[in-house]
């Protein structure tokens, strides 16, 4: 879902910009038809999706010169798994939370994401934090998923502002 709403939301804010989807679990399992279906209602179609592990495979043949992770839990897999990944993986909310105390847009991508990574450290992301957490609504019903989608949206929405994309 936030992949589909991030292209969705750059296209519409005139940005070019390649955005794909690997999971740290989801290798195998289906595309909820309520995420689907939410998703159609947003204008997004995620149907023919297909969840991929994230490896190094992906960094190789996709690039990633930013990811973003759900859930502390999924960042840190990423990066204890990819430890050259640490300064471009952020979880959304943290990172829109680094865009607002230290991000640019009238700068290059590189010093764009070299000063929203400033002063990060990987131990201040241990464990998990709502603040930076974004549940997943799986198998949890169509309001849970809807409400995902919504919040989903709007901070992709941010994001679309807030790098130089």
């Amino acid at each position: 879902m936030g992949a589909g709403l991030l292209l969705r939301n750059l296209r519409a804010a005139g940005h070019d910009a390649v955005v794909t989807s690997a999971g740290t679990r989801s290798f195998g399992v289906p595309v909820d038809p309520v995420a689907t279906q939410s998703m159609r209602n947003l204008g997004v179609d995620i149907s023919g999706h297909v969840p991929r592990q994230f490896d190094t495979t992906i960094l190789d043949t996709d690039g990633a010169d930013l990811i973003v992770a759900m859930t502390r839990e999924h960042l840190r897999a990423l990066v204890a798994s990819h430890r050259t990944t640490f300064g471009r993986t952020f979880t959304l909310r943290e990172l829109l939370r680094r865009c607002g105390q230290y991000g640019r847009t009238n700068v290059g991508w590189d010093e764009w994401l070299s000063s929203v990574a400033f002063g990060r450290t990987a131990s201040a992301l241990m464990g998990t934090d709502e603040a930076d957490d974004i549940s997943d609504p799986y198998g949890l019903g169509r309001g849970r998923v809807k409400s995902t989608a919504s919040e989903l949206d709007l901070l992709t929405q941010q994001l679309a502002a807030a790098a130089p994309w």
